[in-house]
C-alpha cells in the first residue's frame, strides 16, 4: 500500500484507494481533481475523503492530500444517497451533509416533511441538482432554510407559531425523464432513497429569533414585559366527567342532563369533526342495582337529539337485565344489540362501552362477589363441609355434627346457602340426616356459582359476622358487534342524560362515576382503585372525606370513593333483620295463641299434676319467652304489642319502623335525651331498614353535624344516598342543596343538583294536589320576628277562638283566615279539610263571597273533603268569576280544557285571567303551547317557555318547574343552556314541599312550648335540606344556645355555619349579613380577621337599608378601614370625601339616626355626638386648650370674688347685729 500527498490548488485532500500501482495512483489525483470542480459546493473549506471499500469518511482538514491503497474495490456501479450527519433536532440553518452516487445522468432531490394535527407530511423545504457518474462518490452541503413558524419561538414579528408534530427529512434519486414536481410519484420511483425522522421542538423551547427590524421603544417595552410569559391554553372537555361522585336513582323520570359544545381549540375541534363518522370513544359507568326493571327499559346513558329522539349512543337496561345499545349509523339507519350478559343485583359493576368506527365491544367487570351476614350472636361451633349439587335440592354431609356451619349448594340456582348454629336459643330443628341440633339461622348468598369457570370460596367468620366471598377466575363479560356501517357519533348534537327523563325511567339503584373519553379509546387496563376513570373522583373522596372506609381490601378493584360506602354489606345486615323481625313475629304470634281460652275443660287430676308435680310434662321455657339481644329489644317489644295488644297478625314494615322512629324522637326530646343520641341511634337505622326512611335521613344528619355523636362524613353520605334512593323529600332537598353549593365535603355539580331537586319539585306539585294531616303549609317564620311568633296560635288560643267567633257572626275576611288555617295548616293549627269545607260553604252560600265561592267550587270539582260535584263547582266559579275575581277565571279555564276539551274556549279564559295577573292562567297557556293544543298553532317551545317565565315570576310553583325544564336543556337558537338558574328554580319550588312544612312546625311549635331538644332537632333536620329560614333560626339557636345543648353536644360551629349559608343565600336576610359581618371582624383562634370580607357584609345590609350595616360601617372606618370608591358609589356617598375619615363617619352615622327604625336612634346619636368630640379635639387641639384655660381662669375670678363678697357681706351683718 502506498501513500501519494497531492496539492490542488489549494485543497488538501488523502485518499486512501485499493491498488498499489503508480499509474492508478496519478488516475486517483485526476479523479479527486475532477471531484473538486464538478461539485457544487456551498463552502470552500478543506475536506478529507476516505474510501474504505464500505463508504466515503468527508471530513473538513488542513491536512495535505493524502492516497492510500487498499485489496477493496473502490465503488459499487448502482446509485446511492445517504445522510453523513442527520440532525436530531429540528434547527433553524443547520448544515447537511448529502453523499451520493449517480451511475449515470440523474436528479438528486432532498425534501423535509412536517406534520400537524391539521395537515400531513407539508413540504417546508425541497431542493434538487443535477448528478452525473462518476468513479467515487460526491459530496453536498445543503443548508436547510425552513420557515421561521416551525423553529423559532413567537415574536413581535413571528405570529402563530406552528405546533409540529412529526418531521420527516428524505432524500431520493431519480433519472431526469422521471423527474418533476410531484415529489410523491418520484419518491415512489426512486433509483436510490434514504429517510430520517427529526425531532420537533415544543413551541416554547425554541430559540427566539434574532430579527434585523427594530422596535419603537413603547413596542420594544410592551414585547420585553410578555414575551416571556406562557400563555394558558383552555380547559377542553376531551376527557368529560359526567357523573364525579354517586348518585341515588329512585328508578323515576329524573336523571343527570349534559351538554357538551365544540372544542375552543381548531385543531380539537377540527379533529372531532372528522371523527364524527369515524369515532374512537369510550364509556365507562358505575352501577348499583338493586331492582331490575319495572317497564322494559331503563335509561343508563343515552343521547336525545334536538328533536327529542335517540341518538348514538343509546344504553338502555331491559327488564330481564341484559343492556339494550342503540347507535345512528352514517346512513340515519337506527340499529340495536343486546349484551349477552345481565347486570347482577347488589354489586357494584363497571359497565364500558368502546366505539371504533363501526365495531363497538360492551363490557361488564363487577366487584369481588361477597356476601356479608351479620348473625346477631357468636357462633358456637366452626366444621365445614362442601357438598356436590343435588338435582333434590339442598343437601348437606352427614359429617356435619352439632353446632356447626353448613354449605350446601341447590342444584337448580347453583346458591350458596349458609347454616349458622347460634347460642342461646330454645327450641330444636331437624338435620338433614335426622339428627337435632339447636336452631339455626339459614341465608342464602347474593350470588351463584357460575359455571366452567374456576372460582375461589372463600368464609371469614368475626364473632357474629359471617364473610361469603366468591372470587372467579374470569369476572369479565363482553359483547362485541360490528354494525354494518360506521357508526355516527355527535356529541354536541343535543343532549345526554345519565339515568331517567321524560322519556324513560332511570334504574332503581345507584350510578358512580360516570367517564366519557370522547377522542380516544380507553386502554383496556386492569381495573384497580387508582384507574383514570375515577381520578377525579378519588381525589376528591380523599380531600374532603379523609375517613378510613372500615374493612377495605387493599387488592379490591373498587374506587375508594364507593368502596366505602358499602352498600353490600348494609343491604345484606338489613335483609337479616328484616327476617328476624319476621321470626319474632310469628314467635308472638304463637304466644297470643297460647294465651286464647282453650275450648275444652282440663280435669282435676291434670290441674293437681301441673301444680305439684316435680317434674314438668314439657318444655320449662316457650319460644317466645328468649330473651332478644340488647339492641333488638324495642323492636321486639313493640312487635310483642302490635301482636298482644292491637291484634295484628300481617308485618307492615313501614309501620313497625315509625314506631321505632317515634320512639327515638321521644326519649331523645325527653329530659336528658340529648347526651343518649348515641346509644339510641341503632332505633333509627332499625327504623330506616323497615322503609321509614326518613330515620336514614335523620341518622345522616346527625352524623354531619356531630349532633351527639362523633362526626362521620362516610356514613353521613352513605345513609342519605339510601334515603334519598328510596324518594325520602328531606334527603332529595339534603343532596341537592350539597351539590349547588359545593358544601360539607361535597362537588358542585348544577346537573347533579338539578337532578334531586327537579324530583323533589315534582312531588311538591302532586303534594299540594293531594293536603294531608303530614303535611303544613311552609311558613318563613324567623326567630328574630317578634310579630310573626305573636300570631302564632292553636285550636284552643285565644286568637283562633277570636277569629272563629268573627267567623260565625259572618264577617267574610275571618271566614277566609279561618278557612285557609284549617285547609292548610297555617300558624299552628292542624289541618282539618272537613271543618275547612264547611266554612267555605257557609261563606260561598251565605256571603257570596268570591274568594270563598272560589274555595268551595274548586274543592267540589277536585272532590277534596267532599263528594265531587262538577255542575255545582261549575256554578259557583261563574259567579265568581262574573265579579272579574281572576282565579276563578282561570279555574273556568282548567274546566273547559280537562272536562270538555274546548282549548279555543280554555285559551280564552286563561287569556283573561292572564290579564289580571294570575299566575297560574300563563303557565296552563304554555302547556297548551309546548304540546301544540292551541287551536290554528304549531308547537311552540319558545312560546311556552315564555308563559312558564312569567308564571314562575308570579309565584307559581309548577311554572318554575317547567321553566327549569327548558334551562336545564336549552332551546336551540333561542335559549341557552343555564343549569344554574334551573337549579335555582327547582329549589325555590322544592322549598315550598309540605313535608318540608311539617318539619318547620314542630321546629316553631316545639321554640314556642321551650322544648329546646324538639326544636334543634327539627331546625336541623331542615337546616341541612338547605331552608334557608331554618339555617338563620339553627344559627340563632346556636348563639342563644340553649340550656347548654349546643356547647355540650354539638361539634361543629354551627353559629359560624348557619349564619354563613343564610348570609350568603339568594335572598339573605340583614340580621345574618350583619352577624357574620361581626364573626369575620372578630378575632377568633381557628381563624383570622377578614375585614374586607365584613365590609362587604355590611355594605350589603346597608343596601338593605338597615341601620345596624351603616353602623357597623362606621366602626370600620373609626379602626381605620378604608371604603373602597366602589361601596361609596353603592351607597350614594360622594367620592370626594373619601379622604376624610371623619366625614364619611359623620355621613354614615347621620343615615343610620335619621332611619325610620326608632331604635337606632340613640346608639347612633351617640356615635355621631362621639365622632363630632374627636373631630373638634384632633383639628382644634389648642383653641380648645386656651379657651379651656380662659374659662378656668374667669370661673376662678369669679369664685374668689364670691367669697369674697360672701365674707364682706358677713362682717357687715356681724356689726349691724353688735
Amino acid at each position: 500500500m502506498k501513500r501519494c500527498v497531492c496539492h490542488i490548488s489549494d485543497v488538501n485532500m488523502e485518499v486512501i484507494i485499493t491498488d498499489a500501482c503508480w499509474l492508478k495512483l496519478v488516475l486517483g489525483c485526476i479523479c479527486l481533481l475532477k471531484l473538486v470542480v464538478s461539485q457544487n459546493m456551498d463552502t470552500g473549506e478543506p475536506l478529507q475523503v476516505m474510501d474504505t471499500g464500505e463508504h466515503l469518511q468527508i471530513m473538513d482538514t488542513d491536512e495535505p492530500l493524502q492516497i492510500m491503497d487498499t485489496d477493496e474495490p473502490l465503488l459499487s456501479e448502482s446509485s446511492s444517497v445517504q445522510f453523513l450527519n442527520p440532525p436530531h433536532d429540528l434547527v433553524a440553518g443547520y448544515l447537511l451533509q448529502v453523499l451520493y452516487h449517480c451511475e449515470r445522468n440523474q436528479v438528486v432531490n432532498v425534501e423535509v416533511l412536517a406534520s400537524s394535527s391539521l395537515k400531513t407530511a407539508v413540504p417546508v423545504f425541497k431542493k434538487r441538482w443535477a448528478c452525473s457518474p462518476g468513479v467515487s462518490k460526491k459530496l453536498r452541503k445543503v443548508r436547510l432554510d425552513l420557515p421561521d413558524q416551525i423553529v423559532y419561538r413567537e415574536d413581535y414579528f413571528i405570529k402563530h407559531s406552528i405546533v409540529v408534530s412529526y418531521v420527516t427529512l428524505r432524500a431520493w434519486i431519480t433519472d431526469d425523464s422521471l423527474a418533476s414536481d410531484q415529489s410523491e410519484s418520484s419518491y415512489a420511483s426512486a433509483m436510490a432513497k434514504t429517510l430520517h425522522h427529526i425531532q420537533p421542538m415544543p413551541p416554547y423551547s425554541r430559540p427566539h429569533k434574532d430579527q434585523r427590524h427594530s422596535l419603537r421603544w413603547d413596542q420594544q417595552l410592551v414585547w420585553q414585559m410578555t414575551k416571556n410569559k406562557l400563555p394558558q391554553c383552555p380547559v377542553e372537555q376531551e376527557t368529560v366527567y359526567i357523573l364525579p361522585f354517586v348518585f341515588a336513582s329512585t328508578g323515576e323520570k329524573f336523571g343527570i342532563t349534559k351538554k357538551f359544545s365544540p372544542y375552543s381549540d381548531s385543531i380539537l375541534e377540527t379533529r372531532r369533526q372528522k371523527d364524527i363518522t369515524t369515532p374512537r370513544s369510550t364509556f365507562c359507568i358505575w352501577l348499583y342495582l338493586l331492582q331490575h326493571c319495572s317497564e322494559r327499559f331503563c335509561g343508563l346513558l343515552y343521547q336525545l337529539d334536538w328533536n327529542q329522539k335517540y341518538d348514538s349512543p343509546a344504553l338502555l337496561l331491559t327488564s330481564a337485565g341484559y343492556v339494550h345499545v342503540q347507535m345512528v349509523l352514517t346512513s340515519r339507519q337506527a340499529v340495536a344489540f343486546q349484551s349477552s350478559f345481565t347486570v347482577p343485583l347488589h354489586e357494584w359493576c363497571l359497565l364500558e362501552l368502546r366505539l371504533d368506527g363501526a365495531l363497538a365491544n360492551l363490557k361488564l367487570v363487577c366487584e369481588e362477589q361477597a356476601a356479608k351476614y351479620n348473625l346477631q350472636e357468636v357462633v358456637i361451633a366452626v366444621v365445614t363441609s362442601l357438598t356436590p349439587l343435588s338435582a333434590s335440592g339442598c343437601t348437606c354431609s352427614s359429617t356435619v355434627r352439632r353446632g356447626s356451619v353448613a354449605f350446601c349448594t341447590t342444584g337448580l340456582e347453583s346458591e350458596i346457602r349458609l347454616s349458622c348454629s347460634l347460642a342461646d336459643q330454645c327450641g330444636y330443628v331437624t338435620r338433614a340426616d335426622g339428627a337435632d341440633f339447636p336452631t339455626g339461622r339459614s341465608v342464602p348468598s347474593s350470588f351463584t356459582v357460575p359455571l366452567h369457570d374456576w372460582c375461589l370460596l372463600e368464609l371469614r367468620l368475626d364473632g357474629a359476622l359471617a364473610n361469603l366471598k366468591l372470587v372467579c377466575e374470569e369476572q369479565q363479560q363482553s359483547t362485541i358487534y360490528k354494525f354494518i356501517e360506521n357508526v355516527l357519533l355527535d356529541d354536541t348534537h343535543g343532549h345526554f342524560v345519565l339515568g331517567g327523563s321524560n322519556f324513560v325511567s332511570g334504574i332503581n339503584g345507584f350510578m358512580g362515576p360516570t367517564v366519557y373519553y370522547r377522542n380516544r379509546l380507553r386502554a383496556p387496563t386492569q381495573l384497580s382503585s387508582k384507574d383514570p376513570q375515577s381520578e377525579m373522583a378519588e381525589q376528591f373522596f380523599h380531600v374532603n372525606f379523609a375517613v378510613k372506609a372500615e374493612s377495605q381490601d387493599s387488592e379490591s378493584m373498587l374506587p375508594d370513593l364507593i368502596k366505602s360506602l358499602d352498600f353490600s354489606r348494609w343491604f345484606a345486615k338489613c335483609s337479616i333483620f328484616q327476617e328476624e323481625c319476621l321470626e319474632r313475629l310469628e314467635v308472638y304470634k304463637l304466644e297470643a295463641e297460647s294465651l286464647e281460652p282453650e275450648k275444652t275443660c282440663g280435669t282435676v287430676y291434670w290441674d293437681y299434676t301441673i301444680r305439684y308435680s316435680d317434674i314438668p310434662p314439657g318444655p320449662q321455657c316457650s319460644v317466645w319467652e328468649a330473651p332478644p339481644p340488647p339492641r333488638r329489644a324495642t323492636v321486639s317489644k313493640l312487635l310483642k304489642a302490635m301482636v298482644l295488644e292491637q291484634g295484628v297478625r300481617l308485618l307492615k314494615h313501614e309501620l313497625l319502623g315509625l314506631e321505632l322512629f317515634r320512639t327515638f324522637e321521644k326519649r331523645v326530646t325527653g329530659r336528658g335525651g340529648t347526651a343518649r343520641i348515641r346509644k339510641l341511634i341503632p332505633l333509627l337505622l332499625q327504623a330506616g331498614c323497615l322503609g321509614f326512611h326518613r330515620a336514614y335521613f335523620l341518622t345522616s344528619v346527625l352524623y354531619q353535624t356531630g349532633f351527639g355523636l362523633k362526626i362521620d362524613h362516610i356514613k353521613a353520605l352513605r345513609y342519605v344516598l339510601i334515603a334519598a334512593q328510596a324518594d325520602e323529600r328531606l334527603s332529595q332537598m339534603y343532596l341537592g342543596h350539597k351539590h349547588h353549593l359545593g358544601v360539607d365535603g361535597f362537588p358542585m355539580d348544577h346537573d347533579l343538583s338539578y337532578a334531586y331537586y327537579s324530583n323533589i319539585a315534582k312531588q311538591t306539585m302532586e303534594d299540594r294536589l293531594q293536603p294531608s294531616r303530614n303535611q303544613s303549609f311552609v311558613e318563613y317564620v324567623r326567630l328574630t320576628d317578634e310579630e310573626a311568633l305573636k300570631v302564632q296560635t292553636k285550636e284552643n288560643a285565644h286568637l283562633f277562638i277570636w277569629l272563629r267567633y268573627q267567623a260565625r257572626q259572618g264577617v267574610s275576611s275571618a271566614q277566609q283566615a279561618v278557612s285557609r288555617m284549617l285547609f292548610w295548616g297555617q300558624q299552628g293549627i292542624t289541618p282539618n279539610m272537613k271543618a275547612a269545607v264547611k266554612l267555605y260553604e257557609k261563606g260561598a252560600i251565605q256571603l257570596k263571597d268570591p274568594v270563598l265561592m272560589y274555595d268551595y267550587g274548586i274543592v267540589l270539582l277536585r272532590g277534596q273533603g267532599v263528594q265531587q260535584d262538577i255542575p255545582k263547582a261549575l256554578e259557583l266559579l261563574k259567579k265568581a268569576a262574573d265579579q272579574n275575581f281572576a282565579p276563578a277565571i282561570n279555574s273556568l279555564g282548567w274546566y273547559y280544557e280537562k272536562y270538555e276539551k274546548d282549548y279555543q274556549q280554555a285559551v280564552e279564559y286563561w287569556e283573561k285571567a292572564d290579564a289580571l295577573g294570575h299566575s297560574e292562567a300563563p303557565f296552563n297557556l304554555g302547556v297548551l303551547h309546548s304540546h301544540g293544543l292551541i287551536p290554528g298553532k304549531e308547537k311552540d317551545d319558545f312560546t311556552a317557555y315564555q308563559y312558564y317565565w312569567k308564571s314562575a315570576r308570579r309565584g307559581h310553583v309548577d311554572g318554575a318547574v317547567n321553566l327549569a325544564a327548558y334551562w336545564i336543556q336549552g332551546i336551540p337558537g333561542s335559549v341557552p343552556r343555564l343549569p344554574l338558574n334551573a337549579v335555582e328554580w327547582t329549589k325555590w319550588a322544592s322549598e315550598k314541599n309540605g313535608y318540608l312544612g311539617a318539619v318547620l312546625r314542630k321546629s316553631l311549635d316545639g321554640y314556642i312550648q321551650r322544648a329546646w331538644s324538639k326544636t334543634l332537632l327539627q331546625y336541623l333536620q331542615a337546616a341541612e335540606a338547605g331552608f334557608e329560614v331554618a339555617q338563620f333560626n339553627m344559627a340563632y339557636l346556636c348563639e342563644q344556645d340553649p340550656e347548654g345543648l349546643i356547647s355540650r353536644h354539638m361539634q361543629t360551629d354551627c353559629v359560624w355555619k348557619y349564619y354563613n349559608l343564610s348570609a350568603h343565600s339568594d335572598r339573605p336576610p340583614s340580621y345574618a349579613q350583619i352577624k357574620m359581618g361581626d364573626l369575620l371582624y372578630m378575632a377568633h383562634p381557628k381563624r383570622k380577621r377578614d375585614l374586607q370580607a365584613a365590609m362587604r357584609l355590611y355594605t350589603a345590609a346597608a343596601l338593605q337599608e338597615d341601620p345596624q350595616g351603616l353602623y357597623s360601617l362606621g366602626i370600620l372606618v373609626e379602626n381605620g378601614v378604608s371604603l373602597p370608591f366602589s361601596t361609596l358609589k353603592k351607597l350614594g356617598l360622594n367620592s370626594s370625601i373619601s379622604a376624610n375619615n371623619f366625614t364619611i363617619r359623620t355621613e354614615l352615622y347621620k343615615r343610620c339616626r335619621d332611619h325610620e327604625k326608632d331604635a337606632s336612634y340613640i346608639s347612633c346619636s351617640l356615635a355621631l355626638l362621639n365622632t363630632h368630640l374627636q373631630y373638634i379635639w384632633t383639628f382644634h387641639r389648642s383653641i380648645v386648650q386656651c379657651s379651656s384655660a380662659a374659662a378656668l381662669t374667669i370661673l376662678t375670678a369669679l369664685s374668689v370674688m364670691a367669697v369674697l363678697s360672701r365674707l364682706q357681706n358677713g362682717g357687715l351683718r356681724m356689726q349691724h347685729s353688735v
